[in-house]
Protein backbone atom coordinates (compact mmCIF):
# COMPACT_ATOMS: atom_id res chain seq x y z
CA UNK A 1 0.00 0.00 0.00
CA UNK A 2 1.68 2.71 -1.69
CA UNK A 3 0.14 6.43 -1.39
CA UNK A 4 0.34 9.82 -2.33
CA UNK A 5 4.14 11.20 -1.62
CA UNK A 6 6.12 7.38 -1.33
CA UNK A 7 4.70 6.36 -4.31
CA UNK A 8 6.19 9.50 -6.25
CA UNK A 9 9.37 9.39 -4.46
CA UNK A 10 9.23 5.05 -5.70
CA UNK A 11 8.84 6.50 -8.95
CA UNK A 12 11.74 9.46 -8.75
CA UNK A 13 14.41 7.29 -6.85
CA UNK A 14 16.55 4.79 -8.85
CA UNK A 15 15.96 0.79 -8.82
CA UNK A 16 19.59 -0.11 -8.99
CA UNK A 17 22.01 -0.54 -6.31
CA UNK A 18 24.73 1.11 -7.54
CA UNK A 19 22.54 4.37 -8.21
CA UNK A 20 21.10 4.41 -4.93
CA UNK A 21 25.01 3.84 -3.16
CA UNK A 22 25.83 7.10 -5.42
CA UNK A 23 23.08 8.45 -3.68
CA UNK A 24 24.09 7.81 -0.50
CA UNK A 25 27.97 8.97 -1.12
CA UNK A 26 27.70 11.26 -2.94
CA UNK A 27 24.55 13.72 -2.01
CA UNK A 28 26.14 14.05 1.62
CA UNK A 29 29.39 14.98 -0.05
CA UNK A 30 28.04 17.52 -2.75
CA UNK A 31 25.32 19.35 0.04
CA UNK A 32 28.50 19.56 2.60
CA UNK A 33 30.82 21.19 0.19
CA UNK A 34 28.16 23.32 -1.30
CA UNK A 35 27.20 24.78 2.39
CA UNK A 36 31.10 25.17 3.09
CA UNK A 37 31.97 27.12 -0.13
CA UNK A 38 28.85 29.45 0.66
CA UNK A 39 30.05 29.59 4.17
CA UNK A 40 33.75 30.40 3.01
CA UNK A 41 32.90 32.47 0.29
CA UNK A 42 30.29 34.80 2.13
CA UNK A 43 33.01 35.01 5.44
CA UNK A 44 35.68 36.31 2.68
CA UNK A 45 32.98 38.64 1.12
CA UNK A 46 32.18 40.16 4.57
CA UNK A 47 36.09 40.75 5.42
CA UNK A 48 37.42 41.79 2.20
CA UNK A 49 34.35 44.63 1.99
CA UNK A 50 35.30 45.59 5.66
CA UNK A 51 39.10 45.80 4.87
CA UNK A 52 38.67 47.67 1.52
CA UNK A 53 36.26 50.06 3.42
CA UNK A 54 39.13 50.56 6.18
CA UNK A 55 41.18 51.51 3.62
CA UNK A 56 38.82 54.02 2.13
CA UNK A 57 38.58 55.78 5.44
CA UNK A 58 42.05 56.01 5.80
CA UNK A 59 43.12 57.33 2.57
CA UNK A 60 40.28 60.05 3.26
CA UNK A 61 41.60 60.77 6.11
CA UNK A 62 44.85 61.11 5.37
CA UNK A 63 43.65 63.74 2.24
CA UNK A 64 42.19 65.78 4.85
CA UNK A 65 45.38 65.75 7.16
CA UNK A 66 47.37 66.48 4.49
CA UNK A 67 45.03 69.56 3.19
CA UNK A 68 45.45 70.62 6.79
CA UNK A 69 49.14 70.04 6.74
CA UNK A 70 49.68 72.42 3.39
CA UNK A 71 46.91 74.67 4.67
CA UNK A 72 49.10 75.39 7.51
CA UNK A 73 52.29 75.34 5.49
CA UNK A 74 51.41 78.47 3.41
CA UNK A 75 50.22 80.02 6.71
CA UNK A 76 53.05 79.81 8.50
CA UNK A 77 54.79 80.82 4.80
CA UNK A 78 52.61 84.14 4.41
CA UNK A 79 53.75 84.85 8.47
CA UNK A 80 57.48 84.77 7.25
CA UNK A 81 57.11 86.57 4.26
CA UNK A 82 55.63 89.07 6.26
CA UNK A 83 57.83 89.00 8.90
CA UNK A 84 60.67 89.06 6.73
CA UNK A 85 59.15 92.00 4.84
CA UNK A 86 58.32 94.14 7.82
CA UNK A 87 62.23 93.97 10.05
CA UNK A 88 64.40 93.83 7.15
CA UNK A 89 62.74 95.39 4.41
CA UNK A 90 63.07 93.19 1.66
CA UNK A 91 61.49 92.54 -1.35
CA UNK A 92 59.31 89.19 -2.71
CA UNK A 93 61.27 88.08 -5.56
CA UNK A 94 58.54 87.16 -8.46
Amino acid sequence: MSYGLSRILKNILPKRLFYRALLIVAVPVIVLQLIITFVFFDSLWIKTNKGMTRALANEIKTIINAGTVIHKANILAEELVTLSFGTKNLKYPN
